[in-house]
């Protein structure tokens, strides 16, 4: 795996499990998506934003 495949792994990474949403109240993506499996249970889950 070369430098750039790498720096597009760490970039995907970044932006699907790190950064902060404002539309999510400031919270990385994977804390908002326990806390909204814990309040709706497992079977739910979130509406597409357009």
């Amino acid at each position: 795996m070369n430098a750039e495949e790498l720096a597009t792994l760490d970039r995907g990474h970044w932006h699907n499990d790190a950064r902060l949403h404002g539309y999510r109240e400031d919270i990385p993506p994977t804390e908002y998506q326990t806390t909204l499996y814990a309040t709706y249970g497992s079977n739910q889950h979130p509406a597409a934003i357009p």
